[in-house]
């Protein structure tokens, strides 16, 4: 009996000592100055070897918990990694690199963390735990630039074959301590003698069957599979259910149902009254200035405001240069004429000025006989054109443009035309035009003119310029 005893010992001590923690679940706890702190549970898968860390990498798959910044606290939202293997991958807002890793068991000093870390959502934020440099420590940062130092905690959850052996060795110890008391009231004559021996034998046959029993419940709960949904088969006759490993299972006479272990994740559910406002804690380490976001758009303008108060007139300020002249304005109408003031005392007589100008020519005298001949000479200057422009100058265009001629033919064609001011069209005579321009009239534009040359031959002689010949050439 003693032997079964010891055997009962040993093997209560090796589950002691067995794997204590569920193959996947792992509590955490986070601490940081400021009042900075969070707990919670993660639930993740292995991975493989790390052999930068030499550990073993587990992939956190879902996690529960809460967390408090300083400012703000409330539930954390695990931001899952999409890769099976723990690749590094980009946040929603590109602000961290994250991997959802966790090193166990811990190196470094106790780190558990890799340089990417955990990315959680908390309070429309993204958060991250990780592995925060040379000295290793952890440490927590979030995208709106808060974030330092702390220390990140791991403890696995206990699992059924640590319980297992706490309760084993519990009932031994039980049974051992009942056997000694036995004895120890038999040697003093307290009691009776019993057949102890019989009853220590029951006692560790009770202890064995508790045994056996837990750890049925031990092996079972360790390795159930993982599963997300249940398969039976409902007898269509009598609505047995039974529940199978799959529908394939099912038989004639029977139909097949499946339903999720777990239901959907339910709506979040209401906010929580505020609690009372903490002490103010000490300021933080600055973290590091956040990327310039972009400009915003401009806003609409707003509604004029009504006019404010007149101010008071200012200094006068230091006069402007001078403007530039304007325009001469349109001359007024004349103004009517002054009455004439009352003759003044005749002053002193001055000194004798210098000789005046010249006045003006005084009256005609009275009419004269002129002698004929002179009379004949009144015609250089109101005769009138007295060629009818019938006469036309013959021969070829030798002459140079713009020459003239004074001859008793009034010519009113061919190479000369007659020197009457008339207006000849640009179009038509643009070589003389390049000559004359518009020194004797035209507009420039569609005409120019000839000299007005009329008045100035002697009586009898008519002048005449040419408009086609050779244009003169300039040495």
């Amino acid at each position: 009996m003693a032997k079964l005893s010891r055997l009962f010992i040993a093997l209560a001590a090796i589950l002691a000592i067995a794997p204590a923690a569920n193959a996947n679940s792992f509590n955490f706890n986070f601490t940081a100055p400021g009042g900075v702190s969070g707990s919670g549970t993660l639930v993740g898968t292995f991975v493989g070897f790390n052999s930068t860390y030499g550990t073993d990498e587990w992939l956190i798959t879902s996690a529960t918990g809460v967390f408090d910044d300083g400012t703000n606290s409330g539930a954390i939202t695990l931001i899952a990694n999409p890769d099976p293997t723990g690749a590094v991958q980009s946040s929603p807002s590109g602000y961290f690199t994250y991997d959802d890793l966790l090193l166990l068991p811990s190196v470094n000093g106790g780190e558990t963390l890799d340089y990417n870390g955990l990315l959680f959502s908390f309070d429309g934020v993204e958060l991250n735990f990780w592995e925060g440099g040379f000295p290793y420590s952890e440490g927590w940062a979030e995208n709106n630039g808060s974030g330092g130092d702390g220390t990140f905690t791991i403890t696995p959850e206990p699992g059924p074959w640590l319980l297992v052996g706490t309760g084993l060795f519990g009932l031994v110890f039980l049974g051992f301590q009942r056997s000694k008391l036995s004895n120890l009231l038999l040697n003093f004559g307290l009691a009776p003698e019993i057949p102890h021996v019989q009853e220590g034998s029951m006692s560790y046959l009770k202890c064995l069957g508790v045994f056996a029993a837990l750890f049925l419940m031990a092996a079972v709960a360790e390795a159930a599979p993982t599963t997300t949904s249940i398969a039976a088969c409902v007898n269509t006759s009598t609505g047995a259910v039974r529940i199978v490993a799959s529908l394939s299972a099912c038989v004639a006479g029977e139909t097949g149902v499946t339903w999720a272990v777990a239901g959907p994740t339910g709506a979040q559910g209401p906010a929580g009254p505020s609690g009372v406002q903490g002490p103010m804690g000490p300021a933080g380490v600055p973290g590091a200035p956040g990327p310039q976001g972009p400009a915003g758009p401009m806003g609409a303008n707003g509604v004029a405001g009504p006019a404010g108060p007149t101010g008071a007139t200012g200094a006068t300020g230091v006069a402007g240069p001078a403007g530039p002249m304007g325009a001469n304005g349109v001359t007024g109408p004349a103004g009517p004429t002054g009455a004439t003031g009352a003759t003044g005392a005749a002053g002193p007589a001055g000194p004798t000025g210098p000789t005046g100008p010249a006045g003006p020519i005084g009256p005609a005298g009275p009419a004269a006989s002129i002698p004929t001949k002179l009379q004949n000479l009144n015609t250089l200057y109101n005769e009138p054109w007295g060629s009818t422009g019938a006469g036309e100058f013959q021969g070829a265009n030798t002459c140079t443009l713009g020459d003239m001629i004074l001859s008793i033919n009034g010519y009113g064609g061919g190479a000369y035309l007659p020197a009457d001011g008339r207006l000849l069209p640009i179009n038509q005579y643009q070589a003389v035009f390049s000559i004359m321009g518009t020194n004797f009239g035209g507009n420039g534009v569609n005409n120019f003119a000839l000299p007005d040359l009329r008045n100035l031959a002697p009586p009898g002689l008519f002048w005449s310029v040419c408009t086609e010949g050779i244009y003169p050439s300039h040495t």
